[in-house]
């Protein structure tokens, strides 16, 4: 009697693959992100401390008056510690939302087009800053970008 092995196809182990890693990375967001509702007040006050934590006195990358982002140059002495995340804050007063994302530089290096979708999704499209995740990193921790849109909505990028 002979005996065959029934292994499935290399197709269905590279389908199998894709899924387990695609649900990582939903599992993953999942885990950095948090989204909570304020009021004004409370918007105002959790913004502020952030602000203040993080340094936001000179972000480097602020909006001209056509809507492009400008990059402030880094001083050659101002070079920090290499962060480990990228955070994201995004404020938005119609509906009281506030969403916090905190992605790890080794993920958003790794699987970077998927999150740059993800975060354009949150009103950041990450590849308007024209930065590698290697840039940013280099940079080290600080504030990326403070701004309030006409709507009266809050973005702030830093990483730390």
């Amino acid at each position: 009697m002979r005996s065959t092995l029934n292994i499935p196809p290399l197709w269905l182990w590279l389908l199998a693959a894709a899924g387990l890693g695609v649900g990582l990375m939903l599992v993953l967001t999942w885990r950095a992100s948090t989204l909570e509702t304020l009021g004004p007040g409370q918007a105002a006050e959790r913004l502020a401390g952030i602000r203040t934590e993080s340094d936001f006195t000179q972000p480097l990358l602020r909006r001209d008056s056509t809507g492009s982002l400008i990059r402030t140059p880094v001083p050659a002495g101002d070079r920090q510690e290499a962060p480990t995340q990228l955070v994201l804050v995004v404020y938005r007063p119609d509906t009281g939302g506030f969403l916090r994302v905190e992605v790890p530089f080794w993920l958003l290096t790794v699987k970077g087009p998927l999150l740059s979708g993800m975060l354009r999704s949150a009103a950041f499209d990450i590849e308007e800053l024209a930065m590698s995740p290697g840039d940013l990193r280099a940079l080290g921790g600080r504030a990326i970008l403070d701004e309030t849109r006409t709507d009266g909505s809050v973005l702030l990028v830093w990483t730390r």
